[in-house]
């Protein structure tokens, strides 16, 4: 028994080379400081959006903005992790290349650091017991993911299915920022502006949504036995559907700010942001190759210019006074 237990014990801990092997792995699959920028940039534009539909001051700099900053960012590290658990399969079939695939990292070092960030993401979330049982659905949601919500064998290779039940941790993580927002100016939940508030989760989730899209999107020359929404719907179609995405944002970005009386330079980023993603959509469409297939950086610009519109629109309120 006793040596059943120091086996055990020696699994938990870190295997010679692991903190050089994760930092590998962080580089390639996850790079840390872009990832807490994105994490950061999405708080704050979003928590903006929340608190001006909604009334409540804009208090960036305090204990709750890094809460939300490190949830969003936690969990995001979580959905990573797990990823290369629950995909493990396709990727030594189709991404050798990978670092757990190819042996650059181990599988034992990947359970390990999504049990520590697992525990972390529980540990900042006791700083606020009145939005840690939400915090705790959400990381349930992210492992009912992992295990296919017990239904393997009907989400595996079922791309659409995936998709329908995998996204939604997307809005998930988004109204625990709003708990956390309501929590911070002390107000109920019940008392929050539904409708505008639903509107603006779904703006930022539409952005969400248009970039998993467009990372499985490829031209005839590149498709193999990896399943792709363009080899669902075909190429000129599943990039129509990007576009559609992620003209809800803008469409909801418009609507929001016509109604809560945004500046005219949030407008103007967020038309001229849309400008990106459309013109990649239809260099692809027009010109089809490896090359012009990437519509992911170009999901990822757009969303960050997104991002950059709602807190350009801040700054200059707060400049005017």
């Amino acid at each position: 028994m006793s040596q059943l237990i120091v086996v055990a014990l020696r699994q938990m801990l870190p295997q010679p080379g692991f903190f050089r092997r994760m930092r590998v792995y962080c580089q390639v699959m996850f790079p840390l400081p872009s990832r807490l920028v994105n994490a950061t940039l999405l708080y704050i534009s979003f928590a903006v959006m929340v608190c001006r539909i909604n009334g409540w001051p804009i208090n960036l700099v305090s204990g709750w903005a890094a809460l939300g900053v490190g949830n969003l960012f936690l969990l995001a590290f979580i959905l990573r992790l797990m990823d290369e658990l629950k995909d493990r399969d396709i990727d030594r079939q189709l991404f050798a290349d990978r670092p757990v695939p190819s042996g650059l990292v181990l599988e034992s070092d990947i359970r390990l650091t999504l049990a520590v960030t697992t525990l972390l993401y529980i540990a900042v979330n006791l700083a606020s017991m009145s939005t840690f049982w939400f915090a705790l659905i959400c990381l349930i949601y992210t492992y009912l993911m992992m295990v296919y919500f017990f239904a393997p064998t009907a989400l595996r290779g079922n791309l659409l299915l995936n998709l329908a039940t995998h996204n939604p941790s997307a809005p998930l993580m988004l109204a625990l920022v709003v708990a956390l927002l309501a929590s911070q100016h002390v107000v109920p939940l019940g008392s929050i502006n539904l409708p505008d508030t639903t509107l603006a989760i779904a703006m930022f989730w539409s952005l969400v949504l248009s970039w998993e899209l467009s990372r499985k999107i490829r031209s005839r020359e590149e498709e193999n036995d990896y399943v792709t929404y363009s080899r669902i719907f075909g190429r000129v179609p599943a990039t129509m559907i990007v576009l559609g995405v992620q003209a809800v944002a803008l469409m909801t970005g418009i609507a929001l700010g016509v109604k809560h009386q945004l500046s005219f330079a949030f407008y103007v980023i967020l038309i001229a942001a849309y400008l990106v993603p459309l013109w990649a959509a239809i260099r692809f469409i027009v010109q089809p190759s490896a090359v012009t297939s990437k519509l992911r950086p170009f999901a990822e610009t757009y969303a960050a210019l997104v991002f950059v519109s709602i807190i350009v629109e801040q700054l200059w309120r707060w400049m005017r006074g």
